[in-house]
């Protein structure tokens, strides 16, 4: 039922709804229009508006920068990381530990190999007792073993001997009874 109406109707529309009665008809569907037609121009003004508003802040302006003062230098972007899954974080956290856990025994075997070659220089002429699960051994005393080799006793404790080889510290059985 609704005709697409221009801004302003056609004298002869007027004059035939005029005729027709239809007065009050024709005043509604003229201010539709009329109130479509000045929205629609609203928006592209205010689109306008807002694409100069953002022009002008971009470019710089001549009155502002009048002053012999240096240009500050434009702060450069910063670069978004890429964001982890929690299976990278897992990884990431893993590999760091076991970074640490390698550096604190590369320490920890430095010093144990300068020790263990500190009694090897000092015990070495002594006679050293050849290893066996059923002997028993008192700390301070140095002994063969048949794979692992020279070794130092640190200490026994229950009969349990902590014995520092070349290799690092083990913990040997004495005294067994089976």
């Amino acid at each position: 039922m609704a005709k697409k109406v221009n801004k302003k109707p056609a004298k002869s529309e007027s004059k035939s709804e005029t005729k027709s009665g239809g007065k009050k008809e024709l005043k509604k569907e003229t201010t539709k229009v009329t109130t479509k037609v000045a929205s629609k121009e609203a928006s592209k003004l205010a689109k306008k508006e807002t694409k100069e508003v953002a022009a002008s802040k971009v470019e710089p302006q001549s009155d502002k920068n009048t002053s012999p003062k240096a240009e500050k230098p434009e702060k450069a972007a910063k670069v978004k990381k890429p964001k982890l899954t929690v299976e990278e974080k897992k990884a990431n956290s893993d590999a760091k530990k076991a970074e640490k856990v390698a550096a604190q025994a590369a320490a920890t075997n430095a010093e144990e190999n300068r020790q263990w070659q500190e009694f090897k220089d000092k015990y070495d002429g002594e006679k050293v007792a050849q290893y066996s699960m059923k002997a028993a051994f008192q700390a301070q005393q140095a002994i063969q073993h048949k794979i692992l080799g020279w070794g130092f006793i640190l200490s026994n404790v229950n009969d349990r001997l902590e014995v520092l080889f070349e290799s690092g510290k083990k913990i040997l059985i004495s005294n067994y009874q089976g």
